[in-house]
């Protein structure tokens, strides 16, 4: 069974990483207790620049709990003590989903799942941006992460309720010819054209998603 490992938010912070000071939300740690989880968000949580991150379709994102063991295995020592060992909600998730195995390849693109008394629907893979690789203070730190395919999801509250940890996790709908978010990441930021074509071939795919595969695609003939 498939279950919320950790609900995290962090309000607006400015902080400094390696003498660069930013100011961001990407600072999230777990809460106690179940948290409403509202159609902009999850209460307690907030986003610093609202051009690229939040918003209904980014209200929500998840990031599988069992990729934590890949990453502890590949920033080690210091690093990795400086991190704190990598706690939960390091990586700016606000929920940390276990149980799913390799989530990318687990859930769909469209899929609705039941979490808590919510429904979220998931909308469009992470990309990560400069300030993953200034909050790490990892060179290059940002195209790894993308580089491994452990990016996560963001989703839309269909449905808004109370979740927290321990809450199950299910896919309550998923659409037909949907493709799993794996195929997606290949489509976008790998310009893999096997998944390409698959990808523009489901017919449940988000025109908008689709627009953005077909104009990396043409650029690539």
């Amino acid at each position: 069974m498939s279950t919320v490992a950790s609900v995290n938010v962090s309000p607006v912070r400015t902080f400094e990483v390696g003498g660069k000071e930013i100011r961001s939300a990407i600072l999230k740690a777990p809460v106690g207790g179940r948290v409403m989880v509202r159609a902009l968000g999850v209460d307690g949580d907030a986003q610093a620049d609202p051009r690229y991150h939040g918003g209904e379709e980014k209200a929500v994102y998840l990031y599988g709990a069992e990729h934590y063991a890949f990453w502890r295995s590949r920033i080690r020592g210091e690093t990795l003590a400086r991190l704190g060992g990598l706690p939960f909600g390091i990586f700016g998730e606000n929920l940390t989903i276990d149980g799913l195995g390799d989530l990318e390849r687990a859930l769909h693109v469209g899929d609705v799942l039941a979490i808590g008394d919510a429904q979220l629907e998931l909308t469009t893979p992470r990309q990560p941006c400069w300030k993953l690789e200034t909050r790490f203070a990892i060179p290059d730190f940002a195209r790894a992460f993308l580089g491994s395919g452990r990016i996560g999801c963001y989703a839309r509250v269909r449905r808004e309720g109370l979740v927290g940890a321990g809450d199950s996790v299910r896919v309550a709908e998923r659409l037909d010819h949907s493709i799993p978010l794996a195929d997606l990441i290949l489509a976008l930021y790998f310009r893999d054209e096997a998944a390409q074509a698959r990808a523009l071939a489901s017919t449940s795919l988000p025109e908008k998603l689709r627009k953005r595969i077909g104009r990396k695609f043409d650029l690539e003939e």
